[in-house]
């Protein structure tokens, strides 16, 4: 009966020693401040264009006039790309929704616009708004 309450208490004791912080010795008291305010880091839009990032600008208009020039697969490719760079910008997902238009693919054009919508601003809302309906 007496190795078992002195088993008990030793794995107590052993236990109760796990528990503090290994990288601190238990006399030390932690630190006054130790809560450290974490804000996730911003992504400043382009001030000539709002949610242009530059990750993706120089692809987007790239894309922008291979579709203009009616070099579908091209601009098709440099948006692709451009999503990668930057999955949450609206404006990538506004031209990908105008070259499916322009391919005459409806379905994949709303897709997209909703896709978008996720993520617009004042300045491309409104035309992915129009472009998700069906």
């Amino acid at each position: 009966m007496v190795s078992r309450t002195l088993l008990i208490a030793l794995l107590g004791l052993l236990l109760s020693a796990c528990a503090g912080d290994p990288q601190r010795p238990a006399s030390e008291s932690p630190p006054a401040s130790t809560s450290v305010e974490k804000t996730p880091a911003r992504v400043e839009p382009s001030p000539a264009e709002p949610g242009l990032r530059t990750a993706s600008a120089g692809l987007l208009e790239q894309a922008r006039e291979a579709r203009r020039r009616g070099e579908l697969q091209r601009a098709d490719a440099l948006l692709q790309r451009a999503q990668r760079l930057d999955p949450g910008n609206a404006l990538v997902y506004l031209e990908l929704a105008r070259l499916h238009q322009q391919r005459d693919e409806p379905a994949a054009a709303r897709a997209a616009a909703e896709r978008g919508l996720l993520y617009c601003d004042a300045g491309s809302c409104e035309e992915l708004r129009e472009l998700a309906r069906p």
